[in-house]
């Protein structure tokens, strides 16, 4: 009960700017809680670009569990009086935002009439889905011809 009450007298004192209770300011913290972040999401798009809804835990995405996990985890931490816990809070960001990204795309392509499919590169388009009309990073070449050259441009001049 004594650790309860004292945890709970320092969250009545925190700085509520902050979630760690002694946070490293300056441009140098800042990078590194930027590179924790990008670092994170980078990796947790990783997961789920190979793993897809194989990267599951008990039903939840890994991004959302990593980053309701880690937000959880660094604001016990940082109520309980434990020092850096702004690093576990950059990486339940990077979790939650990665989340609520792929969330986004599926809500917005949804609202937009449009559906998407994941094939194995290389794979046909299996019986019965409509052939693709658009394809994702993949820009068909440019057509020959598109600009006149010289000659063409004074054979249409003459034409006038």
């Amino acid at each position: 009960m004594a650790l309860f009450t004292s945890a709970l007298q320092r969250y009545r004192r925190a700085d509520m700017h902050h979630i760690d209770a002694h946070p490293v300011r300056g441009i140098f913290a800042e990078g590194v809680h930027t590179a924790e972040e990008l670092g994170a999401g980078y990796v947790l798009g990783q997961i789920h670009g190979r793993y897809r809804e194989k990267a599951e835990i008990r039903g939840v995405p890994i991004t959302a569990a990593v980053g309701f996990g880690a937000k959880a985890a660094a604001l016990l931490g940082s109520w309980l009086g434990f020092g850096g816990m702004s690093h576990l809070n950059a990486i339940g960001s990077a979790g939650l935002t990665t989340w609520l990204f792929s969330k986004g795309v599926s809500h917005g392509t949804e609202a937009a009439g449009r559906k998407v499919y994941v094939l194995d590169k290389g794979a046909a388009v299996p019986a019965g889905l409509p052939a693709p009309t658009t394809v994702l990073g993949d820009l068909p070449p440019a057509a020959p011809g598109s600009f006149l050259n010289r000659a063409q441009l004074l054979h249409l001049a003459r034409q006038r």
